[in-house]
């Protein structure tokens, strides 16, 4: 019964905590979601404030009130009534006299155009979990559909800014859409209309897992990205107990998680214990399928909100924890010329990456296996002005030999040699290696790393086409294996983004 073009307000009265605080906090948020305002009123003295504390809208100052007995009361009503004339704003004639009222611009009304406008500049990688177990039907399945939709229309897809994936879950996870993936509107709209209507279970702590992994993962994983995952269910898991321990680890991981309960088998406490803190921003609640796009302004501004909170304090902050010296090492005259193309573009984006200064990192480049090649590509000696150099315009030789043996000595003498003073638990030293080709003398080419390795120096072997011998490689890399080999078969573009990330991850690690 509501008017369209009014302000909505809730005034809860209260002189204790309600039966189901988990519920009555869930509905609080969805009420708010909605565009209510929510003044709360405790009638207690020596009671407990989280749960109106948590019922009430922000700012809680303005929107909490205390009094000790009923017959107090009427001593707040100039102060109540004050503060909610204080919130209205004043309303568009147009809107009023209007007959027709769009859901989602009446949602929209509520929201802050600057939190659109920081989906188009925040890095963001978003996994949508969707509940495919057999308690959904096929028409409300196709409804979580294009409720994704919507929701990712407010995005600006790419791989610098948002990124989305989507997984279907209901015994086990199905990847539908990978970060990795064609990051286009287009091909997401596109690849969702094709999901699989899979029914069975609901393993909604698998599925957390699985997007957590995704997520987290090098070679996926943006290190300056907010890590998002909103999960879509109509009921409860299977396992609740083990569903909590995994949106525990992703909590844990900065993985920000929305918990969407959809009709009235979820329960409350379930959503608000996966979901992230604090539970009324991250949680919502929907009577059916069919009132689902109601929300999805309100989800798409959140996670905007959200994703702008991360890029603020990466933004401001120097991953690197200690002074580090990098150096890249390949032999110009052993890398095919499209390699060595992608080798210097992949310098030139890491040495790029925003969160890296000249104050904490040196950067070298080593590209001549020895001083007396015929072939003369003069190095980028190791220094604080890296920023300076243009890797890009490199040219890039035609002929093919191989000598890693010598770019490690070369690397080691000039810049790591063991009789420097170095303290190398207040910096970091990491060695590059790019490599497309057998190597020529392995034996040799693995005494040089070890010499490297044990003067604390970290030896990163990134290789690049299909001829490429692993065991060598991995005789020459620190370890873990999984994190300073980088194995890039396919140059395309996508991955060497994933190179890059990797190389990052490696570097603020």
């Amino acid at each position: 019964g509501g008017r369209a073009w009014s302000k909505k307000m809730i005034v809860l009265i209260t002189d204790g905590l309600s039966s189901n605080s988990s519920a009555t906090l869930m509905e609080a948020s969805v009420a708010r979601n909605t565009g209510i305002e929510v003044f709360s009123i405790l009638v207690a003295e020596g009671v407990e404030d989280i749960e109106i504390r948590g019922a009430a809208s922000e700012p809680k100052e303005l929107h909490i009130f205390k009094v000790e007995n009923y017959k107090a009361l009427v001593g707040i009503k100039n102060a109540l009534s004050s503060a909610a004339c204080e919130s209205l704003v004043p309303l568009d004639e147009d809107a009023i006299n209007s007959d027709e009222e769009d859901d989602n611009e009446s949602a929209s009304n509520f929201l802050s155009p600057a939190a659109f406008t920081s989906c188009q500049r925040n890095a963001a990688d978003v996994i949508f979990l969707m509940d495919s177990s057999s308690s959904i039907w096929e028409p409300d399945f196709k409804r979580q559909i294009k409720f994704i939709q919507q929701v990712i229309s407010n995005f600006q897809i790419s791989n610098d800014a948002t990124r989305v994936g989507v997984v279907v879950y209901s015994d086990a996870p199905i990847t539908l859409v990978d970060l990795l993936d064609e990051q286009t509107q287009e091909y997401i709209h596109k690849t969702l209309a094709k999901a699989p209507y899979i029914t069975g279970g609901t393993n909604t702590a698998l599925a957390i897992n699985h997007a957590r992994k995704r997520l987290l993962t090098n070679g996926t994983a943006r290190p300056d990205a907010a890590h998002i995952i909103i999960i879509l269910s109509d009921g409860q898991s299977d396992d609740m107990k083990q569903t909590k321990v995994e949106a525990h680890h992703a909590h844990q991981d900065g993985v920000q998680i929305f918990a969407i309960g959809i009709g009235d088998k979820t329960k409350g406490s379930e959503l608000m214990a996966v979901a992230s803190n604090p539970g009324d921003q991250f949680v919502f609640h929907v009577s059916n399928y069919q009132t689902l796009s109601e929300i999805q302004v309100l989800l798409a501004m959140k996670t905007c909100k959200a994703a702008a909170s991360t890029s603020q304090s990466a933004s401001t902050a120097d991953c690197l924890r200690l002074p580090t010296d990098v150096v890249f090492i390949y032999d110009a005259t052993a890398l095919s010329h499209h390699h060595h193309d992608n080798v210097n573009s992949i310098i030139s984006e890491v040495t790029q990456y925003r969160r890296f200064n000249n104050k904490n990192l040196r950067v070298g480049v080593i590209r001549e296996a020895s001083s007396d090649s015929s072939f003369v590509l003069h190095d980028i000696e190791l220094t604080n002005e890296w920023y300076q150099s243009n890797f890009k315009t490199l040219l890039a030789p035609y002929f093919r030999t191989a000598s890693v043996e010598k770019l490690f000595r070369k690397a080691r003498h000039k810049y790591f040699h063991p009789t420097m003073h170095f303290d190398y638990i207040s910096h970091k030293r990491t060695i590059v290696l790019f490599l497309d080709s057998l190597i020529q003398n392995p034996r040799v080419a693995t005494l040089e790393a070890s010499r490297l390795k044990k003067s604390h120096v970290d030896v990163v072997v990134v290789t690049l086409g299909k001829h490429i011998e692993m065991r060598d490689v991995q005789s020459l890399a620190s370890a873990p294996h999984d994190l300073f080999v980088i194995n890039s078969p396919d140059v395309q573009a996508p991955q060497i983004r994933a190179v890059v990330s990797k190389l990052v991850s490696v570097l603020c690690k």
